[in-house]
């Protein structure tokens, strides 16, 4: 089966949503052995992925959103806009009775 890349679809990034992951929690103490097996699986089943990876590693074509994000003046801002945010939606979800 051709790969995704080759039907047409393609990897895209919402530069202005950000989700915060906090150092492997969803997997706790399996999150190492999962990645390396993985990424070995990855390697198979997809001959030339690390060079793909590599490329696009190299680009970096997502530099500019990250050191937007890494900026301590826009930090705050998304920080205060999220909070914000987190409030107005638990507002809107207590008013139609959600909790």
């Amino acid at each position: 089966m051709p790969a995704a890349r080759h039907r047409g679809y393609r990897h895209v990034a919402a530069a202005g949503a950000y989700v915060a992951h906090l150092s492997q929690v969803s997997f706790k103490g399996a999150g190492r052995a999962l990645n390396l097996r993985n990424g070995r699986v990855l390697v198979r089943l997809h001959p030339g992925f690390e060079t793909l990876i590599g490329a696009h590693v190299k680009a970096d074509p997502l530099a500019p959103a990250r050191r937007r994000l890494m900026n301590p003046v826009y930090g705050r801002q998304v920080q205060k806009r999220r909070a914000a945010d987190l409030a107005s939606s638990r507002r809107r979800r207590c008013a139609a009775g959600w909790g």
